[in-house]
């Protein structure tokens, strides 16, 4: 995001994946503390998803 910021290329696409990647970090802490696998790696999925949205976005925009 820091990145992006400077560069001045901002856009919806990496505001939204910088979201969805603070909010499933957020959640996959818990996740893993209570040792749920499954639902675990989803939310990490999702995270990884939302940083490849601002590197796309930072390529891209």
């Amino acid at each position: 995001m820091l990145a992006a910021v400077a560069t001045g290329r901002l856009d919806i696409w990496t505001t939204i994946g910088a979201h969805l990647y603070f909010i499933g970090r957020l959640i996959y802490l818990p996740l893993y503390a209570m040792g749920v696998p499954v639902l675990r790696t989803v939310i990490w999925m999702a995270a990884t998803a939302g940083l490849l949205m601002v590197i796309a976005g930072l390529f891209l925009g």
